[in-house]
């Protein structure tokens, strides 16, 4: 959370909205702190603490439109 501001890349991050480790508000304020205006949060219903193919998807669709 410190370091956030100093993060000038694009970035992609995700929220499962049943996260019990890492509850939602927490990938929320890195988020809003972030130092670049490159961003995108997704929230998941119904993801806790997990991976997600529905996000993996989203991912690489986010990556292949700045990378290609």
């Amino acid at each position: 959370m410190n370091f956030a501001p100093d993060v000038h890349c694009p970035v992609l991050m995700n929220a499962g909205l049943i996260d019990p480790v890492s509850p939602p508000f927490s990938p929320w304020a890195v988020f809003n702190r972030l130092g670049t205006s490159d961003k995108q949060i997704i929230p998941l219903p119904g993801l806790g603490h997990d991976w997600s193919a529905e996000f993996d998807r989203m991912a690489w669709r986010w990556l292949d439109k700045r990378f290609n």
